[in-house]
């Protein structure tokens, strides 16, 4: 009976854990040849996700979506003509709040539910930029949208979805005769009628042209734009004396700098079970340039990664003018082996 007890309550955690794991998207949409876009406003937050991934070394990861409200899904269902080609779905969303937000953009194949099952495309500039996603030959089936508040503060977004090169299915035309003649009987004629009909040929359907679209290959002027690096670096030395970065900046800013690992690195390391920070600084850039900076990792992810052979970290740069009326977020993962 214990035993029996025991595994009920170990299906119910894995119940449990699977309802957080994942919500239901907030809308959908069905984008075919008749309707080609697909307009929303995203979901009102205050919240952050530094650590959100789509995949590691290859693997699908969608997540993690840490708090919950940091995610806000759209799925969208595509209907394709068999034999299509040159088609293209273009995914464009931006924060709408002011120059501080900073939300991300995720595409993923997906079932019905919104579950993702494979990485269709990413964009992930950092704030104030718009984010976009063209996904090549989309398949026909489902998409689903994940935008994710990397650094929101009472914000929202908008987000825009269009499907090009789909062409709308050919209007049906019913002939209809034009003109009738009813027998009419005289005194010395034999009644005749008459008919004709003519048929309405079907419109020639062109597809839409595609919209072009083109961004900024540098900042402009006085724009915030925010770069970092790490070098080569063993996981023992970086563990004793810090991870050496190289962070850089257009204009002049300040800002922090954070390390972390995945939930399943977390977990493997008993670090937690959730993406765990590992290491924490700050940085400050005067004027345009670059800057060396070390980051040390905290005293428990020191005694946890004293015995490791590899990890892999993500770094995230959040950086800042001055008057902090710009912001970016520069992001970038290395593998430390010992």
């Amino acid at each position: 009976m214990r035993r029996q007890l025991i595994i009920l309550l170990a299906l119910a955690g894995v119940i449990a854990t699977s309802v957080v794991a994942f919500a239901a998207p907030a809308r959908n949409a069905t984008l075919n040849g008749a309707a080609t876009t697909y307009d929303w406003k995203g979901l009102k937050q205050s919240t952050t996700n530094l650590a959100y991934q789509h995949e590691v070394e290859g693997q699908l990861v969608a997540g993690p979506c840490q708090p919950a409200a940091s995610c806000d899904d759209t799925l969208l269902k595509l209907e394709i003509p068999a034999g299509t080609e040159g088609h293209e779905l273009v995914i464009d969303i931006g924060a709408t709040a002011g120059p501080t937000q900073d939300v991300d953009l995720y595409v993923y194949e997906s079932d019905d539910k919104g579950v993702p099952k494979a990485v269709a495309g990413n964009s992930g500039k950092g704030a104030p930029e718009a984010e976009q996603v063209k996904v090549k030959a989309p398949k026909n089936g489902f998409y689903v949208v994940r935008a994710v508040y990397f650094a929101m503060q009472d914000g929202d977004y908008t987000g825009k979805a269009t499907l090009n090169g789909v062409a709308a299915p050919a209007a049906t035309q019913t002939a209809t005769p034009v003109g009738s003649a009813t027998a009419t009987p005289t005194a010395s004629a034999t009644a005749t009628a008459t008919a004709t009909a003519t048929a309405t040929p079907a419109p020639t359907v062109t597809p839409a042209p595609r919209p072009t679209t083109s961004s900024p290959t540098s900042p402009i002027q006085g724009q915030l734009r925010s770069t970092v690096k790490a070098g080569k670096a063993k996981l023992r030395v970086a563990v004793k004396r810090g991870l050496a970065l190289t962070v850089g900046c257009s204009v002049q800013c300040r800002g922090t700098l954070a390390l972390t690992v995945d939930a399943r690195t977390a977990k493997k390391l008993k670090l937690g079970r959730k993406v765990t920070t590992v290491g924490k600084g700050t940085f400050s850039i005067p004027s345009q340039g670059s800057r060396k900076v070390t980051v040390k990792f905290s005293k428990k992810a020191r005694k946890r990664l004293a015995k490791a052979k590899a990890v892999v970290l993500r770094i995230a740069a959040v950086a800042e003018t001055p008057k902090r009326d710009q912001r970016f977020t520069a992001r970038t993962k290395i593998k430390l082996k010992r």
